[in-house]
This record gives C-alpha cells, structure tokens and sequence, in this order.
C-alpha cells in the first residue's frame, strides 16, 4: 500500500515538473478604470495583453446592426465597474492562434485591405487567421461587415474568467495559453 502511494506520488511530480508552473500560466493584472473616455480602446502591456475598451453609446448601436453578422451573438465580455462605467474586456490573443495578437481597427480608420463597399464599424483584426472581431469580441462572419476578404467560424475572442476590483483598480487573471 504504502509503495504504490509512493509510486503514485513520485509520478505525480514527475509529470508536474513537465509542464509551465501556474505562476508562468496566470499572473494578476491590475488595470486602472478612472481615466477612460467613451469609446476609448486600449491594449494593456505589462504581464498580459488585455484589450480595455470603454465603450460608448455609437458602438452599442454599431454592435446591434452587427449582431446577424456574427457567429455567436453572445457578448461575454461585459464588465460594469464599481463607478458605473461599463467595459468590454477580453485577451488580446486571437482564438484560432495564441500567439497572434489581434490589432484594433477603429470605425474611422481607412481600410487597406478592402476595395469594395464594405461596412466597417471598427473592431479588431486577426492577421494571422484573416478574421475581424467587433468591439465586444465576437467574431464576424459576413464578408460585407469585416475588414478583410476571409471569414472562418472559430469562438469569440476569450473572455476573462476572474476579475476583482478594489481602490488599486482592476485586478485581471490573465492566462497565458
């Protein structure tokens, strides 16, 4: 008995010296709130890339005309803040390849990649999979609403799964993946 639970044991650390510890997998980000204007995008550096958008009443409705242009309507990445503000906030990874972060777009921004009449009401482009996510990460699916010329079901942009806020700001469990 007391042989296999040492086998058991020196196996499980074995194979726990194989993988990233947690700390490398997850670190707390902390993101002030205060100072965001409505419809104010930015990426926070640091031990993560999160997006932080602030997000104002001309990108709810953009979002509203976009909703039969997405994969998955859902909008997961709400976040109301203790001062009333509202946010969307997600990992600025894209969810076909991690590694790739995605870029911001904005509605009044040119598009390059685009010669026809296609509408484009900002958001966020994939470059490595070619794909553009709008500004509460769902992933868009109609040709004639994104920025680029390819579309590819694959899951909205990641949500954050813990988020606590306290007089130091947002505090984010980001996970590397």
């Amino acid at each position: 008995m007391f042989l296999l639970i040492g086998i058991t044991l020196v196996i499980s650390i074995f194979i726990g010296s194989l993988s990233p510890s947690a700390r490398e997998k997850a670190q707390i980000v902390k993101i002030s709130l205060l100072d965001y204007e409505p419809g104010e995008v930015r990426l926070v550096r640091g031990d993560g890339l999160i997006y932080v958008i602030a997000y104002s009443d001309e990108m709810l409705r953009d979002l509203e005309k976009l909703s039969p242009h997405v994969w998955n309507a859902k909008v997961s990445t709400t976040y109301k803040s203790k001062n009333g503000r509202s946010f969307f906030i997600f990992n600025g990874r894209g969810t076909i390849d991690p590694g790739c972060l995605v870029k911001h777009y904005p509605k009044t921004q040119p598009n390059t990649y685009r010669g026809d009449n296609a509408v484009w009401y900002g958001g966020f482009l994939d470059p490595c999979r070619d794909v553009s996510y709008d500004y509460a990460g769902r992933l868009i699916k109609s040709i004639s609403h994104s920025y680029i010329n390819f579309t590819k079901e694959a899951p909205n942009m990641p949500q954050i799964t813990y988020m606590r806020e306290d007089e130091e700001g947002l505090h984010v469990l980001y996970v590397k993946r």
